[in-house]
């Protein structure tokens, strides 16, 4: 995080947009797990480094809109106690279509570099994202950058360390998904002197998915 931050600071001097990793975290657990404890030291850190336009590091547990909260820690603690009683809002989900829309959107406002490869995989990681339960539509792909924003910037830091990476490197498949190579091994062709045709069948329907 730290690196992704300094390299924005870069781009700002270069004149180019910085990339702005979302600070936004969800922390989740059982009761007494120290979820309430865990964003005010979050909160902190993130005063510390410098990354909010309020400096006290005050926190504002709040649940809506309050003008007074922006540029703070602002936190809404269980908010499923407080949203219509507890049932689901529900909304029609975006198709693939309109996620790779946004997508492409977000890549131009952001001024982010992305091969062409790297645009197929992260289209492919939105279309598994429409079959899961709970799928988080416009918000998937946020998560999509700010994974290939992460991984970028351990990739460059890897190579050739903070101070001397480069700003225009474009993004790779591999800052999207770590994986996704192994995603289109032919299972046929690598366990057909293995395993029987009739076990290797379902293997390859769970590897597509």
């Amino acid at each position: 995080m730290v690196s992704l931050f300094k390299q924005d600071y870069l781009r700002e001097l270069n004149e180019t947009k910085p990339r702005n990793l979302p600070l936004n975290q969800l922390f989740v657990g059982n009761p007494g797990k120290g979820k309430t404890t865990a964003p005010a030291l979050y909160g902190r850190i993130l005063v510390d480094l410098g990354l909010l336009s309020k400096g006290d590091g005050k926190l504002f547990y709040y649940l809506g809109l309050d003008c007074g909260a922006c540029g703070a820690v602002n936190v809404t603690d269980e908010p499923f106690t407080s949203i219509s009683g507890g049932k689901p809002v529900r909304f029609e989900d975006f198709s693939f279509a309109r996620l790779e829309q946004i997508l492409l959107w977000k890549i131009s406002q952001q001024e982010t570099a992305c091969s062409s490869d790297a645009i197929q995989v992260a289209k492919d990681m939105l279309e598994r994202a429409l079959t899961r339960p709970n799928f988080g539509n416009a918000s998937e792909v946020e998560r999509c950058l700010s994974i290939a924003k992460l991984n970028y910037e351990k990739r460059q830091y890897k190579a050739v360390g903070c101070e001397d990476a480069s700003q225009d490197e474009e993004f790779l498949p591999e800052d999207f998904d770590l994986e996704h190579k192994h995603r289109h091994i032919n299972c046929h062709e690598l366990l057909a002197e293995k395993l029987d045709d009739q076990i290797i069948e379902p293997i390859s329907s769970f590897h597509v998915s």
